[in-house]
């Protein structure tokens, strides 16, 4: 509607004799899009009332089919999840006193993280609950680097954990570092993003404590993981996985990293989807397993760096029957990932042709 409309509006001016006002032509477009644009809006809602209800049905009963076929190893994991809550509520609750007159840095970082690590656990659950295998399994990443980061800090001691507290000041460094001492770019981004961005008082008073915290620690204290070793070294995370061993899981971890990146293998493979030749574009009943496995495996070994930092039998009891537990955790997955693929392999035999 909008090219025909053009066309009438250049062919008048044409058949008229009329020149061709460039800025007359550019302020017709830009109205027209406007228009359109308004009334595209308008159809887009009136169209799709009923199709947000029937999506939001489909949601529903697509999500209770799921449960029906993973019911066993969802209801454990949501079972181990609550467990692990509870013994994290429980060790805050009973050491903090003790911890806070100590100027304990361990169990500071330790609590905060075991409280993080159930946290997205319980966002792993909702999406293997919801079908999405892959974004369950990107925020298992995220998982396994709580889990490898309080393994290193509890071997290393308060020392590490306070340079581990102090570096989330380097990190607010870093993310505003690109305006610091560019003008130009900062008033330009500012004029986009207006309060996101603080203030040039606020970035040079985030400057100055980073200043005064590489001082104390080094100078490569402000690099990428330099409250592991000050920048003395380049550090990755894999170093830290190998450094707590922990790293058997970096196959896996790196598996996860095609549902967080744009890369070429993230359009070629899914969980959720057993042929490449299928664009998934929303939820499936298929590829829990794996994400699923892996969070319980995390989470235990979360409740074992932190109870282990005031060891005592019942904290050994209450690891062992938890172990007890990611075991029935797993093996269910692995049952339900075995019925699941089964299903799905007889079903393909049935549409083959003869």
């Amino acid at each position: 509607m909008i090219d025909d409309k053009v066309n009438r509006i250049l062919q008048e001016l044409v058949d008229n004799g009329t020149e061709v006002n460039p800025e007359k032509l550019d302020s017709v477009l830009r109205e027209m899009i406007s228009e359109g644009a308004i009334r595209a809006l308008q159809l887009i809602k009136e169209e799709n009332r009923d199709a947000l209800a029937y999506e939001a049905n489909e949601r529903l009963a697509f999500e209770e089919q799921n449960y029906a076929l993973w019911k066993e190893p969802l209801d454990l994991l949501q079972l181990f999840l609550l467990t692990t809550t509870g013994i994290g509520g429980e060790f805050n609750h009973k050491y903090r006193p003790e911890a806070a007159e100590n100027n304990d840095f361990v169990f500071e970082v330790l609590t905060r993280l075991h409280g993080r690590a159930c946290q997205v656990g319980n966002e792993i659950l909702i999406l293997l609950k919801s079908g999405y295998a892959d974004g369950a399994n990107a925020r298992w990443r995220t998982l396994h680097e709580i889990t490898v980061t309080s393994y290193f800090i509890k071997e290393n001691g308060s020392e590490m954990a306070e340079r581990y507290l102090l570096y989330d000041y380097i990190e607010s460094y870093r993310s505003i570092s690109d305006y610091v001492h560019n003008t130009e770019l900062y008033e330009r981004h500012k004029a986009v993003l207006g309060d996101a961005l603080p203030s040039q008082a606020e970035m040079m008073g985030i400057e100055e404590t980073k200043n005064e915290l590489c001082a104390r620690f080094g100078k490569g204290f402000s690099k990428e993981y330099g409250w592991v070793a000050g920048g003395t070294k380049k550090i990755t995370f894999k170093d830290l996985e190998s450094e707590v061993g922990i790293d058997h899981l970096r196959p896996y971890y790196k598996m996860a990293n095609i549902s967080i990146h744009a890369g070429p293998k993230g359009v070629r493979f899914s969980l959720g989807s057993p042929s490449n030749d299928i664009i998934p574009a929303g939820a499936s009943n298929m590829g829990l397993a794996d994400p699923g496995m892996s969070t319980v495996i995390s989470l235990q070994n979360m409740n074992a760096a932190l109870l282990s930092t005031r060891p005592d039998v019942g904290h050994l009891i209450t690891l062992k029957a938890m172990s007890l537990l990611a075991d029935e955790v797993k093996d269910a997955f692995y049952r339900c990932h075995k019925e699941t693929w089964a299903e799905y392999e007889r079903r393909k035999r049935l549409q083959e042709p003869d």
